[in-house]
């Protein structure tokens, strides 16, 4: 349950900020955060403000062009991999081993979870 809660925290602040950013992404953008991370947003005109920041041991993926994006989270001790797309109201998740570690989705949309489950 804690998991899941954590996708969706990472999912509201993704999806609530993707406007206020979206003009300022470059095409094929990939991030990854560490836990512990602050994640922040800077509106068009300048500030830039607190939008949450990562638990300890979880790490955010986001690949993004300037329509886009998808996202990624997991544990470090954690054998569940969980996603979701700007374009998908579907929370997918992916089992692996735990030793595996996070990096951005493959693509900035949907097609990046073909082989993944749906919650």
């Amino acid at each position: 349950m804690k998991k899941r809660c954590i996708v969706l925290f990472a999912a509201a602040m993704l999806f609530s900020s993707g406007a206020v950013y979206a003009a300022d992404l470059t095409a094929g953008g990939d991030v990854t955060a560490n836990g512990g991370v602050e994640v922040t947003g800077t509106k068009t005109g300048g500030s830039t403000s607190s939008i949450g920041k990562l638990s300890n041991n979880v790490k955010l993926g986001v690949r993004y062009d300037t329509q886009t994006y998808a996202f990624t989270t997991k544990h470090s001790m954690g054998s569940k991999k969980y996603g979701s797309s700007s374009g998908d109201t579907k929370l997918f998740y992916l089992d692996e081993d735990k030793t595996v570690d996070l990096s951005a989705p493959s693509a900035s949309d949907s097609s990046a979870f073909t082989s993944w489950t749906v919650l």
